[in-house]
């Protein structure tokens, strides 16, 4: 298996994000297979997928989260301004590496100064 960094998926958040889609597809028992024909899709590119092997578009990403019964939470934070979003984005970040499930609840640091 290829290591992280010789991954062509050259946005860490965009592998992070397929992986844990990968993890909702194994928790929910669905197959490779399964995602496959859900995509329309041969399995050997669900496994190219989850594996960072490709460089797949936005839409690709959404297809496999429809197929594996996800739903994509948009989180785009500005960088100058995005200090009271640091915390979230930390949180999910330290969620996809470990492996765990997202934060469901709203948390002081990710609410308090947001701006309508």
């Amino acid at each position: 298996m290829a290591r992280a960094s010789q991954h062509p998926t050259n946005l860490p958040a965009l592998h992070k994000l397929i992986t844990q889609l990968a993890i909702i597809r194994e928790t929910s028992g669905l197959t490779i297979d399964d995602a496959a024909k859900a995509m329309g899709v041969d399995k050997a590119a669900v496994s190219k997928l989850e594996r960072g092997l490709t460089n797949p578009t936005l839409l690709t990403v959404a297809r496999y989260a429809d197929a594996v019964g996800a739903t994509l939470a948009p989180i785009a934070v500005p960088r100058a301004q995005g200090q009271q979003w640091t915390g979230l984005a930390d949180e999910v970040l330290l969620a996809l590496d470990n492996e765990t499930e997202l934060p469901t609840t709203p948390t002081p640091h990710n609410v308090s100064h947001a701006h309508a």
